[in-house]
């Protein structure tokens, strides 16, 4: 696009905005801008009310050797392996008893590793009495459009994804995120979070 609009205007001047300016695929944006003017951090953003200090829960499911066994996933698509390891049904419902026990009141989005990971997740809440739903990128757009509306009307308490609401997504009643699903890139996991 900027070739493009540069090719009909040389001397057009160019301002980039961007959320990820550190890029899992390692390719520089300095082809087309050379400055950054300005840039804030969760830090800052936070001391200045715009985000809230997050509060951090690791659960030990007794099978972290078993991940760390994992050559490095897909910073953003499925993620077979973790789903090997994660998608059991001890182990989603070990999901959802912590879940209630330290955020039960709270809309939640989960980042799953495999689409049968995420209706599994989302069964299990279901399973529990919990409204939860599912989105990926097999549906519909109107499919996907109405669940996240029922989601944000409160209607869902629960949403797992696969990859969908990993860029661009902004949900203001969400306040808890639960990921599972391995990310060794900072960019994707400051994303979801």
């Amino acid at each position: 696009i900027v070739d493009a609009c540069l090719e009909r205007n040389p001397k057009m001047l160019i301002t980039g905005v961007t959320a990820t300016p550190l890029r899992s695929d390692k390719k520089s944006l300095r082809r087309y801008f050379n400055n950054v003017a300005h840039q804030i951090t969760i830090r800052e953003l936070v001391a200045l009310g715009f985000l809230v200090t997050p509060r951090a829960f690791v659960v030990d499911l007794g099978v972290q050797n078993r991940l760390d066994k994992l050559q490095n996933q897909s910073a953003f698509g499925e993620q077979a392996g973790v789903a090997d390891v994660l998608n059991t049904i001890p182990i989603n419902q070990e999901i959802v008893k912590h879940w209630k026990e330290k955020a039960n009141d709270r809309q939640t989005v989960a980042f799953c590793s495999t689409i049968s990971h995420a209706e599994a997740v989302a069964n299990t809440f279901k399973e529990n009495g919990i409204p939860a739903a599912i989105v990926h990128g097999n549906l519909s757009d109107g499919e996907r459009r109405k669940i996240l509306q029922d989601f944000d009307r409160g209607y869902i308490r629960v949403i797992t994804n696969v990859g969908v609401l990993v860029e661009g997504w902004d949900c203001q009643p969400v306040s808890c995120v639960i990921l599972l699903r391995l990310c060794s890139d900072k960019s994707p996991m400051v994303q979801m979070i």
